[in-house]
């Protein structure tokens, strides 16, 4: 069954829809403004900034933020984001780091399924795994970046490198969940932090339901990860509905479409062993796949 359809508008943004046209040709201008005043040439494109110091900055990100802003506060923003940006390029690469310290520090995280595409997991981070078809990396939370492990940091910190890297998840928390209702019934619970690592907990479930204390009985759970800060679950019973699934389904597409860093606009179901994805995006349409053994879970 069908959700929702996407709608678009002529006097939108043509990459971030979520811009008008008018703040997405303001928001490259003040970029490369912010770039020559730093002393960096930059060329703008409509969703990157290649850097004259050889590296590349996409554009989402930003326009995710300054969505939030008042425009007339977009250069100061900008300068401490992009500031911070350069001044992660100072810090020491990873492969500078000692074992001990680039193990201490990285923890295991999903990203946006587009980011890192089959064909470059082989070139550059033949380690990662697939998770209900989200990719798993490892990161190292650097104290001013984000940055990722490739096959040969991996390879650094040897054959207990995923063990440490859910270690350290795991020492991070999980944070306060907090229970959410919808006007035609459906519930959830939802857990959003400043934590870049927040979402990770969904394809550790069995981790989640543990240190959270959770009741959960063999029809297992429904579990979203919209956005990095943002991790949604509904612990199926027999109260279930199909209207605890099409809240998730909705929440899900509005924190995609809302927060800093998106990850993934679907729900998943995890029983116990392993997750499966309960939506598919057609056409630009959201809609239902539910197993069988489900269905009948979902009143």
């Amino acid at each position: 069954m069908s959700l929702f359809r996407r709608k678009s508008s002529s006097a939108k943004d043509g990459t971030y829809t979520f811009l008008t046209q008018s703040q997405g040709e303001e928001m490259r201008r003040l970029c490369s403004e912010v770039f020559a005043q730093s002393g960096r040439q930059a060329t703008v494109a409509d969703d990157h900034i290649s850097g004259g110091d050889g590296y590349q900055y996409g554009l989402e990100t930003v326009a995710r933020i300054l969505k939030d802003v008042p425009e007339g506060e977009w250069k100061s923003v900008l300068n401490q984001y992009f500031d911070t940006r350069f001044r992660g390029h100072d810090l020491p690469s990873l492969r500078d780091l000692s074992v001990e310290e680039l193990a201490s520090r990285t923890r295991a995280k999903i990203i946006d399924p587009a980011t890192v595409t089959p064909e470059q997991a082989e070139e550059s981070f033949n380690y990662v795994r697939w998770i209900a078809r989200l990719p798993l990396l490892m990161a190292y939370d650097g104290p001013e970046t984000i940055s990722y492990l490739t096959d040969s940091d991996f390879e650094r910190i040897g054959d207990l490198a995923w063990d440490v890297a859910r270690q350290n998840l795991l020492l991070e928390g999980t944070g306060q969940p907090q229970h959410i209702t919808s006007d035609d019934g459906g519930s959830m619970y939802g857990i959003m932090s400043e934590s870049n690592f927040q979402s990770t907990w969904a394809v550790y479930p069995a981790d989640l339901v543990e240190a959270l204390n959770l009741d959960v009985g063999e029809h297992g759970m429904l579990i979203s990860a919209p956005a990095a800060t943002a991790l949604n679950f509904h612990i199926l019973g027999e109260s279930s509905t199909s209207e605890d699934l099409q809240f998730m389904a909705r929440m899900a597409a509005t924190q995609y479409d809302r927060l800093t860093h998106p990850l993934s606009q679907h729900v998943y179901w995890w029983h116990g062993t392993d997750m499966e994805p309960l939506t598919v995006i057609e056409d630009n349409t959201m809609a239902f796949s539910i197993p069988e053994s489900l269905a009948w879970v979902l009143k």
